[in-house]
Order: C-alpha cells, then structure tokens, then sequence
C-alpha cells in the first residue's frame, strides 16, 4: 500500500503541472525513471523477507518490519529532475547507491526525502500558517516549497526569482534562532511585493537537518510529494532546477 500510494503522489502533482500546461508533457516520463528503481528495490526487500517467513516461520526476525520495509530512505537521487550542486561539487555520483534507503546520519541530499523540523515560529505568513509550527505543517502536496536560508543566500533575490508562479511555488525565508526575523520581514517587504512567509528557526532544528557536509546550500526546493527536488547555493541553480520541472513554458 505505502508502494502504491507513493507512486500516486510522484504522478500526481506531475499530472496536475501538465494538465494546467505550466509543464511539458516530458514531466511525466520521470514518474517510471524515479518510480521503478524503488519498487524493483522494493521486490527485492520482500522477496528475502518472504524467503525467510516461508524457511522458518517461527524466526522472530523473518517477522522484522523494520529498517528498510519502513520505506523512509525511499529516495530518488538519480532522477534527470532533481538538481544538487553540493553533490556535483563533491563528486558525488548520481547513480551510486540504493534507491530505497540512505546512511543513517547522512546530509540530506536532493532525491531524498524532505526533513522535519518543529519549533518554528511565524513571523510573516498567512493565517493558515501562523504561530509556532513545523516543516511538516507548512509543505503543500499541491505547490512547491522553496526554503530560502537567510543568511546563507540573498533572500530578495531568491525570491524575485521566483516571483513568476505564485500559485505553484511558496517561499519560505528561514531564519536563524536569535536573529531578528521581523526586522528580515520588513526589510524584504520594502522593495518585494508577492507573496512570502518568514518563520525564526527558534530551536535550530531547520538549520540542523538542512546543512550539507559542506554548508554550501541555501536553498531547497521541495515538491509537491515532499521530497527535495533541489539543494542549491544561488538564483542560478534555482531557475536550473524549475527549468527541469517547467520546461520552456514557465520563464
């Protein structure tokens, strides 16, 4: 079941892009490029555990459901549609790797999926997004989150880069603890117009589970089925990565 409804997220929000013409119609191929390494991966996991139910069905550990059955190392870090450039800087091969877990303690990458982070507080935002709150509470399955790290990146520019689809593509600027989130809200409010939300990463957590082993990258784009479909440093990585998605029809 969690297979299947994995598989209708990944189509899904990439239907609904080619249905409102905001993307080509070559989206939809990467739903079986990233799709179907997991679920051959997926086979394969099941097919050891079945083996071993089937040899011996009195071993406790033919019974074990956990570790990679739990499918929260699902990743898709080899598709031509996520674009991470601390990885390309590293040298780190796209296709290396399995496709349905990662290394306990690794550095979120881009394929991978989106961490939580609670201890949020709103500075700036809508009325459904307001107080103390988390990632988790704030992602959409029908846009794109863009975290914008204040501090790391020009947030202005960031988000003057994406000011083009409003409907489709939510920025959050992401403040460190201690800093003055109001005073960043005021200053982006003075000369930028569209839409944005600003929360103070009050317990660190957003910062923590979003830093690379280099520190190099500011900003992440997340999809609509909550896996980061970016990890980049600049504006220039970010019309890479919405280019991917987009295609010509979207500047």
């Amino acid at each position: 079941m969690n297979t299947g409804v994995q598989d209708s997220f990944n189509l899904g929000w990439k239907l609904a892009l080619v249905a409102k013409g905001l993307a080509p119609e070559g989206l939809l191929e990467t739903y079986e490029e990233e799709r179907l390494p997991v679920v051959a991966e997926m086979l394969d996991v099941t097919k050891v555990i079945f083996k071993k139910t089937v040899s011996n069905s009195t071993d406790e550990g033919a019974w074990n459901r956990t570790g990679k059955v739990n499918q929260l190392g699902v990743n898709y870090r080899w598709s031509s549609i996520v674009v991470d450039e601390e990885s390309e800087k590293l040298g780190f091969d796209k296709g290396a790797g399995s496709a349905y877990s990662v290394e306990e303690g690794e550095p979120i990458r881009a394929g991978d999926r989106a961490h939580d982070a609670p201890g949020l507080v709103v500075i700036k935002g809508t009325e459904e997004d307001s107080g103390t709150t988390r990632l988790f509470k704030l992602f959409r399955p029908t846009r794109h989150t863009v975290l914008i790290f204040s501090g790391k990146v020009d947030s202005y520019e960031v988000l003057a880069a994406l000011s083009s689809q409003p409907d489709v593509i939510y920025p959050i600027v992401v403040v460190k603890g201690g800093e003055d989130g109001a005073a960043v809200a005021a200053s982006i409010s003075s000369s930028y117009l569209g839409a944005f939300t600003v929360v103070e990463d009050r317990e660190g957590y957003a910062y923590a589970a979003y830093d690379g082993p280099e520190g190099l990258s500011g900003i992440f784009a997340i999809r609509p089925d909550g896996v980061v479909g970016a990890r980049v440093g600049d504006v220039k990585g970010v019309r890479k990565y919405f280019k991917g998605v987009f295609g010509g029809i979207v500047a």
